[in-house]
Formats: structure tokens, sequence, C-alpha cells
């Protein structure tokens, strides 16, 4: 199942986190007609795109002391939240 998290105004959700592996169209659509939240990565290559938030780029570093740079990116193909990784 998926992992908890509290939303904006303190309630208990949960979110799907799936790797590309089981990220399939059909599981996609699943959990979209079921009103989950998720979290995944698509082994798909989104080739138009537009930068968002005024190129605004947010760095992490993981456990292994690496950089990973992420911005928010438009596909316009819907209304999900893509990163450039």
């Amino acid at each position: 199942m998926g992992n908890r998290y509290r939303d904006s105004i303190g309630l208990a959700k949960t979110v799907e986190v799936m790797d590309a592996d089981i990220a399939t169209e059909s599981n996609f659509a699943l959990l979209k007609e079921k009103g989950y939240d998720y979290l995944f990565v698509t082994r798909s290559t989104i080739k138009n795109y537009l930068l968002q938030g005024e190129r605004k780029e947010v760095a992490v570093i993981n456990r292994l002391k690496r950089k990973i740079s992420l911005q928010k990116v438009s596909c316009g193909k819907d209304d999900d939240y893509y990163l450039k990784i």
C-alpha cells in the first residue's frame, strides 16, 4: 500500500508510490479513476515541455552526497505535476 502523509488541513491521506516497472498505463488509469494521489517514475520521454516557475531549480543532495537538480515542467497533455530531474 501507499505511504501516509497529512494534507494542507491536517487530514491523513495515502499516496501510492510506484517504480517504473509497475507504473503501467493501466495502473495509472486505475489510480486516477479511484482518486488516489500517486508518485511514480515513467519510462516515457517527454520531448515537448515548458519549464515552469520562472525556471526555478531546486537542488537536493542524496545519501551518496550527489546533487540532484529538479525543475517543474509542463507538457500540456494533462494536469499532472512533472519534474525534470
